[in-house]
């Protein structure tokens, strides 16, 4: 999948499969779809969770807000400061790590949001509501080039999960 950054370039994140087990190494290569060559800071891949829950809102009994938060569990650096050019191609490998809470999807999104809405104390909590493996070109800060690929734990991910070489 890739992103398009505002200064017209993109990333291609390609993996040889979309399921994970704990400790396995997933592989795959980026593309970098550049208009133009562009001197960066750095390439990296990086495995990461969402979180998504609710917490209590400050001096409230029975307020909650929502939140998200990115949970980063794994980086790697695929080159350092230099000029990247239209075209390159990166080959990576990313190991989840053994620890990684895959309780992912335990109950659907449709679900927890009828429960929100419904019987509000019920869906209090948090829980992981994806993965991801993500590839970023480092511009300056704040300023990136990203691509992005969902992944799922073995046996939670959709039925016709494009899995094979790359």
């Amino acid at each position: 999948m890739a992103f398009e950054s505002s200064d017209g370039g993109s990333i291609s994140v390609q993996l040889d499969k979309t399921s994970f087990s704990p400790g396995e190494t997933l592989h795959g290569k980026m593309r970098l779809d550049l208009k133009a060559p562009v001197k960066a800071k750095g390439l990296h891949i990086e495995f990461y969770a969402v979180r998504t829950g609710q917490r209590r809102v400050a001096f409230s009994k029975d307020q909650y807000t929502r939140f998200t938060k990115e949970e980063s569990t794994a980086t790697n650096s695929l080159s350092g400061e230099r000029e990247y050019k239209p075209g390159e191609e990166f080959e990576f490998s990313i190991t989840v790590p053994k620890k990684v809470d895959v309780r992912k999807n335990l109950i659907p999104n449709w679900a927890i949001t009828l429960l929100e809405i419904f019987m509000p104390n019920l869906a209090r909590g948090d829980y992981i509501s994806g993965f991801y493996v993500q590839g970023t070109l480092r511009i300056k800060p704040e300023v990136d080039i990203e691509g992005v690929v969902e992944v799922w734990p073995v046996g939670q991910g959709p039925k016709q999960q494009p899995e094979g070489n790359i």
